[in-house]
């Protein structure tokens, strides 16, 4: 499909988008509801960090205030330890803390520091604070009557106070317990609504103390002047900030301002000025709900490790128009053009183009007949940041036909979620079919089920080519280094050279400088799914050494290599 056209597409889909908001609250659509996924649930295999409550009315920022704050230390934290721990600072805390709430801060914290997609981490939850003498009840979003709440002035002021506040006042009181890190690298700030904005404000103010922030339903609106950020941004020198928003299309409109329009000028203007930044823009309204059901994927991106690969003008551009291309490409009919095509959108929602994703994908997961296409349609679909389809997937592998069971396993395994607890279980219990048995237990490993990561172990150093293959595979993404030795062992007897491949691969992904040798010299193989599967995995391997090869791999004649090529760069590039 021409570029001019596609181009011509993504004008009218931004158009419609754009249109979509500007209605009137009566022609709005039902917000849509986002359930939560696997990782705002407990698993009894994860450590369980604490939450202590305290209060604060010693305030001099503030005078005349007091509130309550939470301190959320996770169990892996030594303090006797060589390292200091991270820390991440919640406006509104009670509404991140609640471990029932929108958000499930705490419980998503346990999840993702025991999964490494986030270092030990002490989370600051801090409420506005009430000109009171004393708390006679737990704060919530309301002050009682007679109290008044400083929350708009705090939060909504565009200056350096609060930040001043954290330094000064409540850090200071968490770091007489705990040991914290200065580096602003390993520190991040959390919002919403007004809290939203006001993580901007400290982070843009003082990114010396912060420069990762997190802003759902972010008030970027006129109800002190935050409407002017989207202008500030783009005529001030870019600062070395992260920045994730989540808004929706169903968020507020009055005479403050439009919350998704002033959210959308935001998210344009820190992509004009080339910030690291991720904007997730779908159906709710003004509350946490979909903030909360992607959190843990939210922080994920907020605190993913950096390879800092700048792509020369016009490179950039070339691995989007791949990727697009690729998302397109089934849309002649071609069946064979089905799987690259997911492989596409997943490249392009990892490279911050979900928006994108959804629109194209959601009407034909709608039409799709095929459970094994509706699986993968579903899975990027979450990945893109709808929740909402992860029952899709679910209900496949609790289906009664077989037929789509290996593909909803896989892809529940790809997007960090369970599905159907009862169903996954079952699946990981047959060993008859082993690609489902192994699918199933990689979902579970995901969430420290050491008889899942055993099942993987025992399929590697069996004589099932199958067992091998896809042994490998996981244990590239969900071993240790101690799984080196097995990795290795199993070379020789690799029943073939794709296979062998998928050994090498996972090899490198641990570290292992042979299998790192062997990557590069696969991603020039003759065979073009072994040159497919060392794009891929030089991504996770971040072996950002092989960058001109992979640009080079632009131009494979093979589409899966060229998208998987695209994806790793664009990927090494954030």
């Amino acid at each position: 499909m021409p570029l001019r056209f596609l181009s011509i597409l993504l004008f009218f889909y931004l158009a419609t988008a754009a249109s979509s908001i500007a209605q009137s609250p009566g022609t709005k659509p039902k917000p849509r509801e986002y359930p939560f996924g696997a990782e705002s649930e407990h698993f009894e295999n994860i450590p369980q960090g604490k939450v202590t409550k305290h209060t604060w009315a010693k305030s001099k920022v503030y005078a005349g205030t007091i509130r309550e704050y939470f301190v959320y230390v996770p169990a892996q934290y030594q303090p006797d330890g060589s390292d200091k721990a991270a820390l991440m600072v919640f406006q509104d805390g009670h509404a991140y803390v609640d471990e029932k709430g929108q958000f499930r801060t705490p419980t998503v914290l346990d999840n993702l520091i025991a999964s490494g997609d986030m270092p030990v981490t002490v989370a600051v939850f801090v409420n506005p604070g009430w000109f009171a003498k004393e708390l006679d009840q737990p704060q919530k979003w309301k002050a009682p009557k007679g109290v008044a709440s400083n929350r708009s002035v705090e939060y909504d002021t565009l200056n350096g106070d609060y930040a001043t506040f954290l330094e000064t006042e409540i850090l200071p009181e968490v770091e007489k317990e705990y040991r914290i890190t200065h580096d602003p690298e390993q520190r991040a700030i959390c919002g919403i609504s007004s809290g939203g904005i006001c993580a901007f404000t400290a982070a843009w103010e003082r990114p010396d103390l912060f420069r990762k922030l997190l802003s759902h339903v972010g008030s970027f609106t006129n109800i002190r002047g935050g409407n002017a950020y989207p202008f500030i941004i783009r005529k001030t020198e870019r600062k070395p900030l992260r920045v994730f928003l989540q808004d929706g299309s169903n968020d507020l409109d009055n005479e403050h301002g439009n919350w998704p329009l002033g959210n959308q000028e935001m998210a344009s203007a820190l992509r004009f000025m080339d910030y690291d930044y991720r904007f997730v823009f779908g159906q709710g309204a003004h509350n946490g709900n979909h903030g909360g059901a992607i959190l843990p994927q939210s922080l994920r991106w907020l605190w993913r490790k950096s390879y800092h690969l700048r792509l020369e003008s016009g490179e950039k551009e070339r691995c989007l128009a791949v990727l697009r291309e690729g998302l397109h490409g089934a849309d002649d009919g071609d069946q064979d053009r089905f799987w690259p095509s997911i492989h596409a959108a997943e490249g392009l929602t990892l490279a911050g183009y979900g928006g994108e994703v959804r629109a194209f994908l959601e009407p034909k997961l709608l039409s799709e007949k095929d459970d094994q296409h509706r699986c993968g349609l579903a899975r990027e679909l979450v990945r893109a940041g709808d929740t909402s389809f992860i029952s899709v997937l679910g209900n496949i592998l609790a289906g009664d036909d077989p037929y789509g069971h290996v593909h909803a396993a896989e892809s529940l395994y790809k997007i960090r979620q369970i599905g159907n607890a009862e169903a996954m279980a079952k699946a990981f219990a047959q060993t008859d079919d082993i690609k489902l048995h192994l699918m199933a237990a990689a979902a579970l490993a995901r969430h420290s089920d050491k008889r899942a990561m055993a099942a993987i172990r025992k399929a590697l150093a069996s004589d099932d080519p199958e067992g091998i293959r896809i042994g490998a595979w996981l244990l590239g993404r969900l071993g240790d280094k101690s799984d080196i030795p097995r990795l290795r062992s199993r070379i020789g007897v690799a029943p073939d050279p794709l296979i062998r491949a998928y050994v090498e691969h996972s090899l490198a992904a641990l570290g292992d400088p042979a299998g790192g040798q062997a990557l590069e010299k696969n991603l020039g193989s003759t065979d073009p799914d072994i040159r497919t599967y060392a794009a891929a995995f030089a991504g996770v391997a971040g072996a950002v050494s092989l960058a001109p090869k992979l640009l080079k791999q632009l131009n494979d004649p093979h589409p899966d290599a060229r998208y998987r090529a695209a994806q790793t760069l664009l990927f090494f590039a954030q």
